[in-house]
């Protein structure tokens, strides 16, 4: 499973690690058969006041589900999804 999440710029990029105050915090996922939850992680000293809305609110998620041989048999970019869907059509 791959989750992308749309930038400001209305990219689509895989979730990165962000950086508020100095401090890094990344969206990262748990996801079984019927669900995906995606959430906030960072260390456990990190201020969650100091998240904008921008970084809690409004934000547009990609969930992108391949077969593991899939992914191993290609030379597939997993960065860029508009690569991952264009190979999977």
């Amino acid at each position: 499973m791959i989750i992308y999440q749309a930038n400001k710029h209305d990219e689509l990029v895989v979730l990165v690690t962000l950086s508020r105050h100095g401090e890094e915090f990344q969206y990262n996922f748990e996801h079984n058969f019927d669900f995906v939850d995606i959430f906030i992680e960072a260390p456990s000293t990190f201020d969650f006041n100091s998240l904008l809305s921008g970084d809690t609110l409004g934000q547009t998620f990609r969930v992108v589900i391949l077969p593991v041989d899939f992914i191993n048999s290609s030379n597939l970019d997993l960065t860029n999804y508009n690569t991952v869907m264009e190979y999977v059509q």
